[in-house]
């Protein structure tokens, strides 16, 4: 690891090495919704509110809280 700093400015250098795993393919902003329903099978279908649409595709990681 490297750092420098300048008066208010810093620079940051980190090698996380080989096992470092990046999730967030587009840099925005994570979405939050609410759900309508979880299935309780091997690979559960997960029901959105009506009406509502998500950005999500398939490989995406999906975190859910205060289920």
């Amino acid at each position: 690891m490297a750092v420098d700093t300048y008066g208010p400015f810093a620079r940051l250098f980190n090698d996380f090495g080989d096992n470092h795993e990046v999730l967030d393919k587009n840099g925005e902003e994570p979405v939050e919704l609410m759900l309508s329903s979880i299935t309780n099978e091997k690979r559960g279908v997960v029901t959105l509110l009506a009406g509502t649409k998500h950005p999500y595709e398939d490989g995406d990681y999906v975190l859910i809280t205060e289920v």
